[in-house]
């Protein structure tokens, strides 16, 4: 059983989720009976395993009407976004560590987790909760990609085993030209990228289709990059220096191979890159925070957010959100890079401690999600910066 603590508040703040468990375990079901819809308050949850003391933060994916997440203890949680109240949840009794799970991922009509530390691929149904497929998935050593609803698990034998994310059905099993153990990545366009170690002074991109495994494209792009965006025929990648500063952003015609290098003024320190059209916004891990066109080859601004090795950023409308290794919550506006707002500080009693994993803000339906290190899973009115 899974023992839920809700509660409404004007600040929110929140327990963390995890995703870990037994592929029979019946789902906790909650009482879902349809209430009023009021204006919408700040919220906060705590969902942890009875009888344990969870680590780690919850990753949680957005739906229509859901919020789907994880945390160590708990394989799965479905949570009403307006208010925060569980819909139902499944407890993971073999593992309430602080594994890095990744954020379930919602393909071929299912909910996809990787419970147990990732050894296990479980699909449940994401209205009851449950299991309609489950594999061992221990022996690709987390080399795991969810594309276009196939999932792509890479072996150590270099054969890449594409599975149907709806049956968990093999379509084909092959390896990829070029590509020892691809750790394949996808960015919204229904292409599987996979970027090769750098060989000399190049770095090689290969496109796949992931329902055949079919080679796209594959480029040899000079210098030694990172892919952070492709989309519309374009690849945006990001270059660093040996000692990890991210000194440029390239913007790549795949057509024309045209490559057009926006070089930055100051060099960000291990830069996570988020783009938005043909912007790019850089967050170093000293805090500074810089945006560039990549078409024109500008540098818009830069701001500096005194948070150090924060989260990755995100940007929706015209704001970028990222989270703070204190639980803080911050808002930028990306037209003229000024702080919007910030939340309160939320630790708990990782107070002292080294936080590892800081998942990314979650924009939607005019709210942000967040989690911090508390273990809190807290929603905010994203209309409101000024406010939290």
């Amino acid at each position: 059983p899974v023992a839920v603590a809700v509660a409404a508040l004007t600040v929110g703040g929140l327990g963390a989720l995890g995703l870990h468990g037994h592929p029979h375990d019946p789902a906790t079901k909650q009482d879902t009976a349809a209430t009023p819809r009021i204006a919408f308050r700040p919220w906060e949850l705590d969902l942890s395993a009875s009888g344990t003391k969870a680590q780690g933060q919850p990753q949680c994916t957005d739906a229509p009407k859901k919020l789907f997440c994880v945390r160590p203890g708990v394989l799965a949680a479905a949570i009403d976004p307006d208010d925060g109240k569980v819909l139902w949840s499944r407890s993971d009794p073999g593992d309430v560590s602080a594994y890095a799970t990744p954020a379930p991922v919602l393909s071929g009509g299912l909910l996809l987790v990787g419970g147990s530390n990732g050894r296990r691929l479980t699909a449940l149904d994401p209205v009851t909760g449950s299991t309609r497929w489950s594999r061992d998935v221990s022996s690709y050593s987390g080399a795991v990609a969810h594309v276009a609803g196939v999932v792509l698990l890479s072996g150590s034998d270099s054969r890449v085993t594409a599975l149907d994310a709806a049956t968990g059905e093999e379509m084909w099993r092959h390896a990829i030209p070029g590509l020892a153990v691809p750790q394949f990545h996808t960015y919204g366009d229904g292409t599987a990228y996979a970027v090769a170690p750098p060989s000399g002074t190049g770095t090689r991109v290969t496109a796949v289709n992931p329902q055949t495994g079919a080679v796209k494209w594959q480029r040899r792009v000079e210098g030694t990059l990172d892919l952070v965006a492709a989309r519309d025929g374009k690849a945006w990648f990001t270059s660093a220096t040996v000692d990890q500063y991210t000194n440029a952003v390239l913007r790549y015609d795949v057509a024309t191979r045209a490559l057009r290098r926006t070089v930055l003024r100051i060099p960000q320190a291990q830069a996570q890159t988020v783009l938005r059209g043909d912007v790019a916004y850089l967050l170093g891990s000293d805090g500074s925070l810089v945006a560039v066109d990549t078409r024109t080859s500008k540098q818009l601004w830069r701001v500096e957010t005194s948070v150090s090795k924060a989260s990755a950023p995100v940007v929706s409308d015209h704001r970028l959100y990222l989270s703070a290794v204190d639980g803080r919550l911050i808002a930028v506006d990306t037209d003229r890079g000024t702080l919007l707002g910030q939340t309160r500080a939320r630790l708990g009693d990782q107070r002292g401690s080294l936080v590892s994993l800081l998942p990314a803000p979650l924009p939607a339906r005019d709210k942000i999600y967040a989690t911090s290190p508390d273990g809190s899973l807290f929603a905010v009115d994203a209309r409101d910066p000024s406010g939290w």
